[in-house]
């Protein structure tokens, strides 16, 4: 007679319990095609990228790169004036 106490486990259950647990399938970034542990969506909740493809700044530090970086372009666009004169 069988009994709810004598059911063998469900072979999944035998095999966890053998094994581990089974690994997840890998998620992979829709923008970038790698493997990834975190994805980021901007906020009309559309994919932008992933912990590999994303990187992080803080906001001062971008903000004087970029005024540097313009700096840059102004000083060049001007040293181009000089040299080329009226023909600019």
């Amino acid at each position: 007679m069988v009994t709810l106490t004598n059911l063998p486990d469900a072979p999944w259950i035998r095999d966890a319990e053998l094994n581990g647990p089974p690994e997840p399938d890998p998620v992979y970034c829709p923008v970038c095609g790698e493997d990834c542990s975190e994805i980021y969506f901007d906020k009309g909740g559309n994919v932008v990228g992933c912990d590999y493809c994303i990187s992080r700044q803080d906001a001062g530090e971008w903000a004087a790169e970029e005024a540097e970086k313009a700096r840059e372009i102004e000083e060049d666009r001007k040293c181009d004036e000089r040299r080329l004169g009226d023909d600019w």
